[in-house]
């Protein structure tokens, strides 16, 4: 059940620190789009040959994860309406759209799930790399592409599903409902928790899935059918990079966007003073792949390194 209305809301305590967190939101998003937007041109123009698909796969990642920065730390800025399972919308979008604070939702959740699809999509590739036996039309080229749109619409629906049955007006929830704010019913109508059961059912079991994979890959390093020494070492270096870059992204995005929601599912009257750290560091997402990418992957250290050297020599000719 909802919290009782008559406590004292933790976010009119904290609230008055909304500007604040509204500016690292931005410094972060900004910062984060523009990490983003130059990876993919890197990612696009410098990959080595022997990434092949992981090289769309990263793009694919890079794209949703655009979208998801630019909703989480630009547009829509999510504050906890704490103790209630309430969000209060402190970004741009406020000032726009005030009528269409539901489509606002579906799009903020639709671009978190599908940024989660992307990055185990290249986990799912790599599972079809180690198991090689399998059926012969996973190899085929427009069959990885077809079954990575079906996965991302059937991610987008099940998402879309959930925030249908789970969107509820402000004012069923607070008994002095906020201006741009929207609630989540986690119970549903029911007398089960649907909404919290069906978030950690999709969240922990793509996570245990890609770990699983995490794993199958730390044990067979060289399992892809590779023969030669120097295929050997660049799967081994491109297996070194996935996991790290799976341990960052739970790290800065499955983690805290859990925490989150396990405070606000208790009722804890102080779960935005946990977003105000949280959800920073999940915008930051798409800096902490960039600098995996950077350490691991040669060619794009030197693209990197290249214009940063560039960039400082424009500055001394001045």
């Amino acid at each position: 059940m909802p919290p009782d209305s008559t406590r004292i809301y933790g976010y009119l305590l904290l609230g008055k620190y909304d500007i604040y967190y509204s500016i690292v939101l931005y410094i972060v998003g900004l910062i984060s789009l523009l990490v983003s937007s130059g990876f993919i041109l890197i990612i696009a123009t410098k990959s080595p040959s022997f990434m092949k698909t992981y090289k769309y796969l990263l793009l694919n990642m890079y794209v949703w994860c655009i979208f998801c920065v630019f909703h989480l730390g630009i547009w829509v800025q999510p504050n906890v309406v704490s103790p209630f399972a309430c969000f209060k919308i402190n970004g741009l979008a406020r000032y726009f759209a005030d009528s269409k604070i539901h489509l606002l939702v579906y799009s903020t959740y639709i671009s978190m799930g599908n940024f989660i699809m992307s990055a185990a999509l290249i986990f799912f590739y790599k599972a079809t790399l180690l198991y090689h036996h399998g059926p012969k039309w996973l190899t085929f080229k427009w069959t990885k592409v077809a079954l990575a749109l079906i996965l991302h619409l059937a991610n987008s629906l099940y998402v879309a599903g959930i925030i249908y049955f789970g969107l509820v007006p402000s004012k069923t929830i607070m008994e002095n409902p906020l201006k741009y704010s929207f609630c989540l019913d986690f119970y549903m109508s029911t007398s089960l928790p649907l909404f919290a059961i069906l978030f950690i059912a999709y969240m922990v079991g793509i996570t245990l899935i890609c770990s699983v994979i995490m794993l199958k890959i730390a044990k067979n390093q060289a399992s892809t059918g590779v023969t030669s020494r120097k295929r050997i070492k660049l799967n081994r270096k491109m297996n070194v990079t996935l996991i790290v870059l799976f341990l960052v992204t739970v790290g800065m995005g499955f983690f805290p966007c859990s925490v989150v929601f396990v405070f606000m599912f208790a009722g804890f009257n102080y779960t935005n003073a946990i977003i105000f750290f949280t959800l920073p560091i999940a915008v930051a997402i798409p800096i902490g792949d960039s600098i995996v990418l950077v350490v691991f992957i040669k060619p794009y250290r030197s693209a990197v390194l290249s214009c940063l050297k560039a960039m400082s020599c424009s500055r001394f000719s001045e």
